[in-house]
């Protein structure tokens, strides 16, 4: 799907939109904050998942039967020149804490882990905008970037609700709602 739309008057829209978004996101993802390009808690809301959105989409443009599979470490890697830290499921509290704690590239552990979560997340959601599918590897990595938040939440960032933060939330019921195609 292209990123930009036509309106009644016939001038020309671009970005997040429910029309520039294939017919399967649209039902399967209807909240706001997917299409919220302000609210840093969204896929496309932070510069990260805004800049993957839009390399996707022109990734897509120039091949559109790519493998979108390893487009999120190909990006932080091979264009930003930076450290790809893909979730790891058995990784303890411990390790994260340490992983956390540690420098990569000049940013803060924290942050690189936040920020390959936030690109990984972005290509998912990219991927179904765009292609109205999923990559399984990539849906793998979705839930498992959405599991890390979480205890990074918690376990860095002092969040003791019992509910995980409502992006999360949002993200994971809407991601398994589309996954088992019940939206």
């Amino acid at each position: 799907m292209s990123s930009q739309i036509t309106d009644t008057s016939g001038s020309i829209e671009y970005g997040l939109h429910p029309l520039t978004s294939h017919p399967v996101f649209r039902a399967c993802f209807s909240e706001e904050l997917y299409y919220d390009c302000g609210d840093e808690e969204a896929p496309f809301g932070s510069d990260e998942g805004n800049d993957t959105l839009h390399f996707l989409e022109e990734s897509v443009r120039k091949r559109p039967k790519m493998c979108v599979a390893d487009f999120p470490e190909l990006l932080i890697v091979k264009e930003w020149n930076l450290t790809y830290l893909p979730p790891e499921p058995e990784q303890t509290d411990d390790e994260l804490k340490i992983q956390a704690a540690q420098t990569y590239h000049g940013l803060k552990g924290d942050q690189t882990l936040l920020q390959t979560d936030q690109v990984i997340l972005a290509a998912v959601f990219g991927q179904i905008k765009i292609m109205g599918k999923l990559d399984e590897t990539l849906q793998v990595l979705a839930f498992r970037s959405l599991m890390r938040m979480e205890r990074m939440y918690r376990l860095l960032w002092n969040w003791d609700k019992e509910e995980p933060p409502y992006n999360i939330s949002i993200m994971r019921r809407d991601l398994e709602r589309f996954v088992n195609r019940d939206c």
